[in-house]
């Protein structure tokens, strides 16, 4: 079963940076849904059913260069205070130590892209 204090913490984590993207204003949408991964070789999911959290903004998105940092600690592009560099690569480590996958499509371009995550089969909440 997930610790649904990390959970929030993660969501919170996630909308922050999705809020600090969009200095302007914007759009957050958070969004769920089950999947179920059928013996798919190209999946890096094992089969089964999972539940998937997507947080998509109307951001500006990521260079290819800084989307491949994104994920690692104490990476940021915030400036000196306003950042620690630890909230996605939390979001990181808690959905691989639920045994599920995170990714980051927020490449820089006019649709929005989400940043998601599959917690494994488990009760999320």
């Amino acid at each position: 079963m997930a610790d649904v204090n990390q959970l929030e913490l993660a969501v919170l984590n996630l909308a922050t940076n999705a809020r600090d993207a969009m200095p302007d204003g914007g759009k957050i949408v958070l969004g769920t849904r089950t999947e179920v991964i059928l013996d798919q070789p190209r999946s890096k999911l094992a089969p089964g059913r999972y539940v998937c959290l997507t947080i998509t903004d109307t951001g500006e998105g990521m260079d290819d260069t800084t989307l491949a940092s994104a994920m690692d600690p104490f990476f940021t592009t915030k400036g000196v205070g306003k950042g620690t560099g630890l909230g996605l690569s939390m979001v990181h480590g808690f959905i691989e130590q639920m045994a599920g996958v995170s990714y980051s499509k927020a490449r820089k371009a006019k649709a929005p892209a989400p940043n998601s995550g599959c917690p494994s089969p488990r009760q999320v909440w």
